[in-house]
């Protein structure tokens, strides 16, 4: 897998997993990081070269987020092998509990949609692309050739390098792949974030049980207050490795958010261009609201943990339950962009809101321009009349 280049993921004992600079998924992955780079810096060649900023800005933006992407992926992966053997030492403590069934199903569900409608769009997206090449060249090798040059997104890269058809296709399968590389940040983020939550609702109902059968024993109030501490141990180790990660994921979707809700405003006619657009609108705004309300619920979940550790009666009061108590309130334990933002459930409220009320301007916009364009359309036409 080029995105995550860490041997051993699909073996069950966690000491396999490792990561190596010269096995066979890293070095895929760095080809893939090599490609993106070069994209990226043919976008800033083309734009100086054309001295055009405007056309050629948000591609910029969005090659170099995938840039990004792969950056954070490869850092993650050089950590993956000691946060997985810290785990596991959680788990040993806490108990071997098998996965949420809950939790593997959304996730496969999730992913399943996504990738349909990904690959819905792209089979939409160059279906249409290749009617209005067919439109303009006679034969299938200038089709392949106009497609090439003036329509698909890496087009600016024939501009400089040159274009034939082996390296045309070359270039197209690998491109498609750095594409797919905020779909893995996505998913990472999503599984992580619903591990933790599994853990969090384990420790919250074993404080609810020993509040509930008023045990006051230090030595097992003690070892919840390990168990939650560790649990912090191991979300600020996630912080630290995935912080970057959480803010290039959610800095392209919003940047996608944007630029297809400025595809509102382009005027068209065509059935297939609009439903290329839904389609990628609606992908987007899915993937952002997932990758809110997965870590969101981390954030929520350790709230209940508060109220149940505060709620525990006088009567049951020991050394060890008044430390956990500090340690519940003043450690937190929530995902976070690198301390630029939390990600907590007001957030995801703020987030929907602005999606919200920025998807309605548009489309009130929209509304608006069209039948202004048709006006003028049809004024055009009986003030030039066809001889």
């Amino acid at each position: 897998m080029g995105f995550f280049p860490v041997q051993g993921l699909f073996q069950d004992n966690f000491r396999l997993l490792k990561f190596s600079w010269f096995s066979l998924k890293t070095i895929y992955s760095l080809l893939l990081l090599l490609f993106s780079v070069f994209v990226t810096t043919l976008v800033i060649v083309t734009m100086i070269i054309r001295k055009n900023f405007s056309d050629y800005l948000a591609l910029l933006i969005y090659s170099s987020f995938q840039v990004l992407g792969f950056c954070s992926s490869i850092q993650l992966a050089q950590e993956w092998p000691r946060f997985i053997a810290l785990w596991q030492n959680l788990e040993d403590r806490m108990g071997n509990f098998k996965m949420n069934t809950r939790l593997v199903k959304n996730v496969k569900v999730l992913m399943i949609v996504f990738t349909i409608l990904k690959a819905a769009g792209f089979m939409v997206q160059f279906t249409y692309q290749f009617m209005v090449a067919a439109k303009q060249e006679s034969t299938v090798a200038e089709v392949f050739k106009f497609f090439a040059l003036k329509i698909v997104l890496c087009s600016h890269v024939f501009h400089i390098v040159g274009y034939n058809f082996f390296s045309a296709v070359v270039i197209w399968i690998l491109y498609i792949q750095i594409t797919l590389i905020s779909f893995f940040t996505d998913f990472m983020l999503i599984a992580l974030s619903g591990i933790f939550v599994t853990r969090l609702k384990q420790l919250k109902n074993k404080i609810k049980a020993l509040i509930k059968t008023k045990n006051n024993s230090s030595e097992v109030w003690k070892r919840i207050r390990e168990e939650h501490y560790e649990l912090c141990y191991l979300c600020e180790t996630i912080n630290n490795k995935l912080g970057f990660m959480v803010l290039v994921s959610y800095f392209t979707n919003l940047f996608l958010i944007v630029v297809n809700g400025a595809s509102v405003l382009k005027i068209t006619n065509n059935i297939m261009k609009t439903f290329s657009f839904n389609i990628a609108n609606t992908t987007t705004v899915l993937r952002i609201l997932s990758i809110s309300f997965y870590p969101a619920a981390l954030s929520e979940e350790h709230s209940k943990i508060q109220a149940y550790v505060l709620s525990v009666p006088v009567s049951l009061y020991n050394l060890e339950i008044s430390r956990l108590t500090d340690q519940v309130l003043y450690i937190e334990i929530a995902l976070s962009g690198k301390r630029f933002f939390t990600v907590r459930k007001r957030a995801v409220l703020t987030i929907a809101g602005i999606v919200a009320t920025y998807q309605l301007v548009l489309n009130q916009l929209n509304t608006q321009i069209v039948p202004n364009f048709n006006t003028d359309s049809s004024s055009n036409k009986t003030a030039h009349p066809k001889n």
